[in-house]
């Protein structure tokens, strides 16, 4: 059998006092202060790099891993001759 009882116990977390675009500086909003991670106006990019390309060392030894705020997402977006920004709904069906 088992018995419970109630107690209240406070511990120590890590959240995002602040977030800053690594590509313009533009302070990115919180929108939610009391979430680890996710919880703000922005994206994180990260990229990876294939075995033999250029970058491979350099991209492995320094984490490519950025917080862009949404104009910035949405310029990075726009250079690729795909459009990422549009959504296709099609397959949802």
């Amino acid at each position: 059998m088992k018995t419970y009882e109630r107690k209240t116990e406070t511990k120590e977390v890590t959240v995002i006092k602040s977030l800053i675009c690594d590509r313009c500086e533009k302070e990115i909003e919180l929108v939610e202060k009391t979430m680890l991670q996710h919880g703000y106006a922005g994206v994180t990019l990260e990229i990876n790099a294939g075995y033999g390309s250029t970058h491979d060392f350099v991209c492995s030894e320094n984490n490519w891993n950025f917080d862009v705020c949404d104009d910035c997402c949405t310029e990075i977006l726009k250079s690729f001759n795909k459009d990422y920004l549009t959504v296709n709904w099609s397959d949802d069906e």
